[in-house]
């Protein structure tokens, strides 16, 4: 098999001056990985990944059976592999004997290029959990600076995940450059905020949540900054963004919901203030708790004009802010300054662990946050 061991090191400075690239929104090709590495490429790409990578031992490989011939050969685990193909990470995707040698093969990380299609990223990462990498995770260098984003931990044996991101769905315009999995916990990704606990949904260039589509639910919490118990009142508020008319009749419903004092596990143990367009001209608010089962406390319905009007946003902004206050006795549903419902319940314990959970793509939630007093 054609390989090819490159001379010279790459210095600490050389290190530095890539990282300053990616603040300054330059995008390098290669991350910055040790000099120890092993560099897997196609034969089509050794030149350019001889650039890329200087001082890395580098194998070109044909295909898939290349690529775990060269790693079964490898006299001891590598700390870290680098794989400059899309094409061969297809293929050792695609065999389940392949992904399980290369994370044999493997004491610490792997770099793999960045998946862009979700289908085949979902399916990248379960392969990946399954075979033994305990996180995968993505690296932005179109981030100011460069950062780990959207990290993977399995939760299940046959490689199921969830997600830990800087936000609650997958943002426009900041696509993976590269992914790293890891056999061990990686230390990057400990701050990230918000969990995905189902679907994936997306975060557009203003900010705002919605589902990936029209038939997804999507679920995210994060807990604040001090995850503190309540002290007085918990207030969770988010833009909510309609985009009308709602669907047809015989489609899937208009629902997005605040999430407060979020326990789980799953789809359950949390507070909803549920917004919902069965119409054009109506929006029906109600509150709803989980405590194992569904239940809803209190519903109402308005006219749209009115709740933007008195929102105080024009018909053409379709916006409103939406209001989910917790206190120790009540919960209240308010919109704008306006306090639309209102009831005692005090089933769940009182956690800062807030979120969205929205069903499709025609109400969005934008600026979510929380604060107490």
């Amino acid at each position: 098999m054609p390989f090819s061991r490159l001379l010279g090191l790459r210095s600490a400075k050389e290190i530095f001056n890539w990282f300053r690239t990616a603040r300054d929104g330059k995008c390098p090709d290669a991350p910055p990985v040790p000099e120890s590495s092993l560099v897997l490429c196609d034969v089509q790409s050794v030149t350019r990944t001889q650039k890329e990578f200087p001082s890395r031992v580098i194998v070109a490989c044909r295909d898939c059976r290349d690529c775990c011939e060269a790693l079964h050969a490898l006299a001891s685990k590598q700390s870290d592999i680098v794989f400059v193909s899309a094409s061969l990470v297809e293929q050792m995707i695609g065999q389940p004997g392949a992904v399980q040698t290369l994370a044999q093969s493997c004491s610490g990380r792997v770099w793999l290029p960045g998946i862009r299609s979700e289908a085949d990223a979902n399916r990248a990462r379960q392969e990946l959990h399954r075979a033994g990498f305990y996180e995968v995770a993505a690296f932005n260098t179109l981030a100011h600076p460069a950062r780990f984003d959207r990290s993977s931990i399995p939760i299940y044996p046959d490689g199921r995940f969830q997600m830990l991101a800087s936000a609650p769905g997958v943002q426009e315009g900041v696509p993976d450059e590269w992914w790293v999995a890891s056999r061990l916990p990686l230390q990057e990704t400990e701050c990230l905020p918000w969990t995905w606990i189902y679907g994936m949904g997306k975060v557009d260039r203003d900010g705002f949540f919605a589902a990936g589509n029209a038939n997804e639910q999507v679920l995210a919490v994060r807990h604040s900054d001090s995850r503190d118990e309540l002290q007085d009142a918990l207030r969770i508020q988010a833009t909510v963004s309609c985009l009308l008319p709602p669907p047809q009749r015989n489609s899937m419903a208009c629902v997005g919901s605040l999430v407060g004092c979020y326990h789980g596990p799953g789809d359950s143990h949390m507070y909803l203030a549920m917004v919902e367009l069965p119409a054009q001209h109506t929006a029906q608010f109600s509150l709803w708790k989980n405590v194992g089962d569904w239940e809803q406390l209190q519903t109402q319905s308005f006219p749209l004009s009115s709740i933007l009007n008195g929102a105080g946003m024009t018909t053409s902004d379709n916006s409103f802010q939406l209001v989910l206050e917790i206190t120790r006795e009540e919960l209240r549903l308010i919109v704008g300054s306006k306090c639309l419902l209102q009831i005692v319940d005090q089933s769940l314990p009182r956690k800062t662990c807030f979120g969205a959970r929205i069903l499709g793509t025609q109400i969005r939630f934008g600026h979510i946050e929380l604060s107490q007093r």
